[in-house]
């Protein structure tokens, strides 16, 4: 029975094994200027007290979504949850969504949040999003023609 009990502890959930990632990189600073991680209570008590939305959750609960203990949580619950994260995230990390806590991305999505943990894939991404849209055409444009292979150089003159 006891090797059952560490088999089901040991098999984290998709939604705890990124809860406990969100944990522990989304952090703030605290008022020595330290980068501290957010700690259930405080994730706990911030989402109920957001007035954006009716959800409401405890620390306990929110400890057993985060280490596997709880695995059925509502829709209202996982949005909470996602907005909390994605409010406090650092600007030039990918957004946190439900679909990234319930790992149901799609391929499109996974490729996307894998290419902006790139610094420069990031900043050109920011870049284009303050361009107009007839700019961004524009930047488009250039991007197709340097993906096309260099032309032939006429080499009759060699």
């Amino acid at each position: 029975m006891r090797a059952r009990d560490e088999n089901a502890t040991n098999e984290s959930s998709t939604l705890a094994k990124r809860l406990r990632a969100l944990f522990d990189t989304v952090r703030y600073h605290d008022r020595r200027g330290k980068w501290k991680p957010y700690s259930t209570k405080f994730a706990a008590e911030s989402i109920s007290a957001d007035p954006e939305h009716p959800t409401t959750i405890g620390a306990n609960y929110l400890d057993g979504l985060r280490n596997g203990r709880h695995t059925n949580p509502s829709a209202d619950v996982l949005r909470a949850i996602a907005k909390f994260f994605n409010d406090r995230r650092h600007s030039e990390t990918a957004p946190v969504t439900v679909d990234y806590l319930l790992g149901s991305e799609s391929d499109a999505d996974r490729v996307l949040r894998a290419k902006l943990q790139e610094h420069r894939v990031r900043a050109i991404a920011m870049r284009a999003g303050e361009l107009d849209a007839g700019m961004q055409d524009q930047v488009l444009d250039m991007l197709e023609m340097l993906d096309d292979p260099p032309a032939q150089q006429d080499r009759s003159s060699d």
